[in-house]
């Protein structure tokens, strides 16, 4: 594939920071002490991926479809080979599978869709997500026609068909007390077929940490809440799930053993059709080169608008259009982008070291230092 895009490695946290080809392997997880503060709250608090690790500082693979559309995961790797939506098949070795969507959002595109962020930190979750998709938010005021396809939907709880574990009610919190192999399930109605199910709920206690961490999966996407007392606290307290399986006949709730309490219970749903097709309503920026500190490529814009690229802020990019530089925007609430005019431009990105030059003149200012006192009493010896 001589395109540029990004994979999603779901074989586990041991491959957050795993690159298979030092050529042409982009992820979008990480485990690293130093990381993106901005990328890190978009990851876990607007696209509300769910919290696998109990460190909040790694981000980890997922399957929220939403993300890996936004985020130009065009193949996906997991050990589950199972029917995923918006994903084909392609292969499988030793029962890992290999999926691909030619319909991702590209890493880079220009869109004459835009809405403002004051108006866009108004929209609640999954709200928000569904306009991220549709839109490149940016910081100036403007009018959005608002109509979400999102719909809010009504669960019953008296379907669940339970195993090794005990529920109870008091006012609006539930109580699961799970034991060995404790699961639930829930059978769906036909109608929810080719939808991508939203399952959000807040976890109304956090146990010690004699007690242990407490997690739940639903099918196959895990959420967990740490102990108490861990250093690393994740903050997990609200558990979001969003489930793409392709033939959606019903979900499968597993528990590790513990207490659970759960309370403020929703349930959304989304078509799959509405969001199948958004590469079609963007320009893509066709890169021809990542590497070196450097971005290049061509595109084509149809309509005035503003250009995007998936890539965190951060004050040591420079960018230019047809050679010219243009100031760089934080848009999409964390990624970088700026305004663009129609027709076909080059667009080009240089990455420079904040404080690089500052830090090299430091640092031969005090190897100078060093020597002169080598020199010095070198000299006293004599």
């Amino acid at each position: 594939d001589s395109s540029y895009y990004r994979i999603n490695d779901g074989l586990g946290n041991t491959t957050d920071n795993k690159i298979y080809n030092n050529l042409k392997y982009y992820s979008s997880t990480l485990y690293s002490s130093i990381y993106h503060k901005g990328y890190n709250k978009f990851y876990y608090d607007v696209m509300n991926n769910n919290v696998i690790s109990r460190n909040r500082v790694i981000t980890s693979s997922n399957n929220n479809i939403l993300f890996n559309i936004f985020h130009g995961q065009k193949y996906l790797i997991n050990k589950n080979c199972k029917e995923l939506q918006g994903y084909n098949y392609i292969d499988k070795i030793n029962n890992i599978c290999l999926y691909q969507n030619e319909n991702v959002l590209p890493i880079g595109y220009a869109s004459s869709k835009i809405m403002g962020e004051e108006e866009f930190l108004k929209i609640p979750y999954p709200y928000n997500v569904e306009y991220l998709l549709n839109n490149i938010v940016i910081k100036r005021d403007t009018k959005t026609d608002l109509g979400a396809k999102i719909k809010k939907i009504d669960y019953n709880l008296k379907k669940l068909e339970k195993e090794n574990l005990e529920t109870s009610k008091d006012n609006d919190i539930y109580t699961v007390t799970a034991y060995q192999k404790a699961r639930m399930t829930y059978k769906l109605d036909s109608e929810n077929k080719n939808k991508i199910l939203f399952i959000r709920f807040k976890m109304a206690n956090n146990p010690t940490c004699s007690e242990g961490d407490i997690y739940i999966t639903i099918n196959g996407n895990k959420n967990k809440l740490t102990c108490k007392e861990w250093k690393y606290h994740n903050q997990n307290y609200v558990f979001d799930y969003v489930i793409a399986d392709k033939n959606l006949e019903k979900l499968t709730i597993s528990f590790k053993e513990g207490t659970y309490k759960i309370k403020d219970i929703e349930v959304y749903s989304l078509d799959y059709s509405y969001i199948e097709n958004l590469r079609n309503d963007v320009s893509e920026f066709n890169i021809s080169k990542m590497i070196d500190d450097e971005i290049k490529g061509n595109i084509n814009v149809l309509e005035d608008g503003y250009f995007t690229i998936s890539i965190p802020y951060d004050i040591g990019f420079k960018a230019f259009v047809d050679g010219k530089e243009v100031k760089i925007e934080k848009v999409n609430n964390t990624f970088m982008g700026f305004k663009i005019e129609k027709g076909e431009h080059e667009i080009r990105f240089v990455y420079t070291s904040p404080l690089k030059n500052i830090g090299s003149i430091v640092s031969l200012f005090g190897i100078s230092l060093f020597i002169l006192t080598l020199v010095l009493e070198a000299r006293k010896k004599y």
